[in-house]
């Protein structure tokens, strides 16, 4: 019975975070409980768009997001922490016409789980999870404070267009540049 116990206590203290994104479930800024399995079932290829409604870079991508999301409409935006509420989350994608799902990632678990980093960034996985793409919208964005005129690449645009047409991704990665994502020290 003590072993019974023990290992039932082992399996929850080790298997209580997820492991694979399909095991997450987030809230929508709507209030509705997403189950990421059913998101990645509904998508041949899904790209999450880690995102923040203050952050400069995230807001000067919003035209080339939603001129992506109006060929692909597989874009997910997440924003990380508890930094901003349901209704600051929703009055940002009314006011910029975002059409996509906004879900809540306040434990950061798919944060850590795709190894996001910075916002904007674009992590663009199969339908198994697995990570085809992680980095860049586009290009606009050298270094962080170097902003470039014109936007030469664009690299998610590109990423997804290959996916769609059957074809290697020209690149696994690109550089993120923008607004780092805070996590909690252990």
């Amino acid at each position: 019975m003590i072993r019974l116990l023990i290992a039932i206590s082992f399996l929850l203290v080790c298997c209580g975070k997820p492991t694979n994104i399909r095991q997450v479930d987030l809230s929508s800024a709507d209030g509705r409980k997403v189950c990421l399995d059913s998101v990645l079932d509904a998508n041949q290829h899904t790209s999450f768009l880690f995102f923040s409604p203050e952050c400069p870079v995230c807001i000067q991508s919003v035209p080339e997001l939603l001129s992506i999301d109006s060929v692909f409409n597989s874009l997910v935006f997440v924003y990380p922490g508890t930094y901003y509420s349901s209704e600051h989350i929703l009055k940002f994608h009314k006011e910029y016409a975002i059409n996509s799902i906004a879900l809540l990632d306040t434990a950061n678990v798919l944060v850590e789980l795709l190894n996001a980093e910075v916002m904007p960034q674009s992590i663009v996985t199969d339908q198994d999870g697995k990570v085809v793409y992680s980095g860049a919208i586009d290009d606009r964005i050298e270094e962080l404070g170097e902003k470039r005129q014109v936007v030469t690449q664009r690299y998610l645009g590109a990423v997804l267009d290959s996916l769609a047409a059957g074809s290697p991704v020209p690149f696994a990665t690109t550089t993120a540049h923008g607004c780092y994502i805070e996590r909690e020290l252990n």
